[in-house]
């Protein structure tokens, strides 16, 4: 896949587990909980350019306006050219396990309630997104 591809299911509340592998690429990732104007998300991917995973809160609701700690970045080590996310979404938080629980980011975040969508994107590059498995909570 190169460019954006926005799945057919949508969400506020489940697991979503994908592999992702690359060749050459700058950036590839998910965009979660989306608006239909796609103008607000939470992206959580690879930045290969930077070697570096991520999550990012910039493009959604925050209540801290001095944007400062809107993007959690750990090093990854990109030579690997593949990963696999465990990815946890919650009415008010996201949890990403990358590779089995060897990297793990927490975020609190503040979607509008109807911002569901979900897009795989790649930048600079074309990857492969394989086993993409969402398991939608219960609601209790």
């Amino acid at each position: 896949m190169n460019g954006s591809t926005t799945l057919d299911m949508t969400g506020d509340t489940y697991q979503l587990d994908a592999d992702i592998s690359w060749s050459d690429i700058k950036n590839v990732g998910l965009r979660l909980r989306e608006s239909k104007d796609t103008t607000r998300h939470v992206d959580v991917g690879i930045f290969v350019e930077g070697q570096y995973a991520y999550v990012n809160r910039a493009s959604i609701g925050q209540p801290d306006k001095s944007k400062r700690y809107l993007e959690s970045k750990v090093p990854f080590d990109v030579k690997k050219k593949k990963v696999h996310l465990k990815i946890l979404v919650d009415k008010t938080s996201i949890e990403v396990f990358i590779d089995d629980g060897k990297i793990v980011i927490s975020n609190e975040i503040f979607p509008e309630t109807n911002d569901k969508a979900i897009t795989l994107f790649t930048e600079g590059g074309t990857a492969i997104f394989n086993n993409i498995v969402i398991k939608h909570f219960n609601k209790v």
